[in-house]
């Protein structure tokens, strides 16, 4: 497939055939590059390239040592896309789909800083997404955004990865958090699932429960009341000291390897208030 790249040659906007290698606006199948190669060109001033012709690039690489930022809140790069590979050093991507929303889209954020956890570097606005791999970096699914399915962190990783999912954005189906950190503010629908096997998640006060939460490992903090459907705890940490009484209709404690589960603030129903019968609760202690 042909490759255009960025040059910024001309004036600062994505919408200018001179700032693109092929002296063309990047068209349907084409790979789109932003590279180190590129990072002495001016950046884009914010305008967005014009996607009222139905363009459906292949991919979009922003590469290690790219430092500039593309787009703004108010004003994303948009342009549909199969997908979006972000490995830049600095600089902050706000990121749109265009009109052409056909086929799958999936974005990997993989930061190449020196700290990724504190490059905060891509934003996803406005659109529907199918998939987030969320590796190195911070990522905020905006208001406005929706994520089908999110993977935070690296197997076996540390703190390399933040997402923050903003209030009223539409919530994922799937998050599965590897490690690094998740700050949840929805409050305009409900995680339906989170696998976690570490890192440290936070569902912020006022927003809705998660539906179905598979816990390894890691750190889950409850800061929101409410009743979540079913709870399958293996491994990890339960806080839910905070926010009002937490009550799973279903709880199955289960201790799997040698993380096993914790539940901080158990035993004050105030707090948390699990099912006390079978075939709701399945509970083995902690010493299990």
């Amino acid at each position: 497939m042909a490759n255009n790249r960025w040059v910024g040659a001309s004036a600062p906007g994505t919408n200018v055939a001179a700032n693109w290698s092929t002296a063309a606006l990047p068209t349907t199948a084409e790979d789109v590059s932003i590279t180190a190669e590129s990072d002495s060109q001016a950046g884009p001033d914010g305008a967005t390239m014009d996607d009222s012709v139905a363009v459906l690039v292949n991919s979009i690489y922003f590469g290690p040592g790219y430092t500039k930022s593309w787009g703004s809140s108010s004003t994303p790069f948009r342009v549909s896309f199969e997908q979006l590979l972000y490995e830049a050093s600095s600089g902050k991507l706000w990121m749109s789909e265009g009109t052409n929303a056909a086929g799958s889209n999936t974005v990997i954020c993989n930061s190449s800083a020196d700290n990724p956890f504190a490059h905060d570097c891509l934003n996803l606005a406005e659109s529907l997404y199918d998939r987030l791999l969320l590796r190195r970096g911070m990522a905020t699914i905006q208001s406005s955004a929706a994520v089908t399915g999110v993977t935070v962190g690296i197997d076996g990783g540390g703190n390399t990865a933040k997402l923050v999912i903003e209030a009223s954005a539409t919530s994922p189906s799937v998050v599965t958090m590897l490690s690094g950190v998740g700050l949840c503010g929805m409050s305009g629908s409900a995680l339906t699932r989170l696998d976690m096997y570490g890192g440290d998640w936070t569902q912020n006060a006022g927003t809705n429960v998660i539906t179905t939460i598979n816990l390894y490992g890691g750190i889950l903090r409850l800061l929101t009341a409410g009743i979540f459907a079913e709870i399958n705890h293996f491994g990890g940490t339960i806080d839910a000291r905070y926010g009002g009484v937490h009550t799973p209709t279903i709880y199955r404690r289960v201790p799997m390897g040698i993380s096993k589960p914790i539940v901080l603030g158990e035993g004050n129903p105030a707090m948390w208030n699990p099912p006390t019968t079978l075939p709701n609760l399945v509970y083995l202690s902690n010493a299990a």
